[in-house]
């Protein structure tokens, strides 16, 4: 007897402690060895969903962070998150004013090399980025797209205050100030303020006496009144 109530309590501490390196949260009454995960974590497990064709590893590796919630790494700056932790680090240059990529023409540095090779296109004069309508060359993406919007008409920036389309969200930025009665820029002369930087350049013209704008039938020049 007294054998018997010396075994009872190492029963229980087997029961207790899982073998080193499985994963907890086994279900009861499941003895096939699967672990029970999240239903999230299990989505690519689902049979709805067709196997995907992993070419190696690191594609492996990859593919199950984008299931597993837990492997998002975040940015204690801005909270902003990332799939891999090489794309947090990138994106944190931006907090810590690291800019490692620099232009050997000007000694400009960038955040990004992609930024390093756009910025270069400005010495080289390179301009890959053709109009198919026009044939207008452009040296960033971005500004062939926002060049295309000329021909399509297309205005996808709306001014929730008065229904107002723009082609750029630069100009929904500006046209928002109206709303708002923000007028940042002042004339250091007479201290009238403008909402953007261009309305006050012309106003400027008063106090310098500066007429840029000549007409070409009989050569008179003028300025804009502001």
């Amino acid at each position: 007897m007294v054998s018997e109530n010396k075994e009872k309590p190492q029963q229980e501490d087997a029961e207790q402690v899982e073998p080193y390196g499985t994963l907890s949260g086994r279900s009861k009454g499941n003895d096939s060895g699967s672990c029970a995960l999240p239903e999230k974590e299990r989505a690519c497990e689902t049979p709805h969903r067709p196997e995907e064709n992993l070419s190696s590893h690191s594609d492996l590796i990859t593919h199950e962070r984008m299931n597993l919630e837990g492997t998002r790494y975040t940015c204690h700056e801005c909270g902003k998150s990332f799939n891999g932790s090489s794309d947090l680090f990138t994106h944190q240059r931006i907090h810590r004013g690291k800019r490692p990529y620099t232009c050997p023409e000007c000694g400009k540095r960038f955040n990004w090399s992609s930024a390093l090779t756009t910025h270069r296109r400005i010495h080289t004069g390179e301009k890959p980025y053709a109009c198919s309508e026009c044939g207008k060359r452009f040296n960033q993406s971005s500004h062939l797209i926002t060049h295309n919007r000329i021909h399509t008409g297309e205005k996808p920036y709306g001014c929730p205050e008065c229904g107002k389309h723009f082609k750029r969200s630069s100009q929904l930025m500006t046209h928002r100030k109206i709303h708002m009665g923000e007028k940042p820029y002042g004339c250091p002369e007479c201290g009238k303020r403008f909402i953007d930087s261009s309305s006050l350049i012309s106003h400027q013209r008063i106090h310098t006496g500066e007429t840029p704008y000549t007409c070409s039938e009989c050569g008179t020049s003028a300025s804009p009144h502001r």
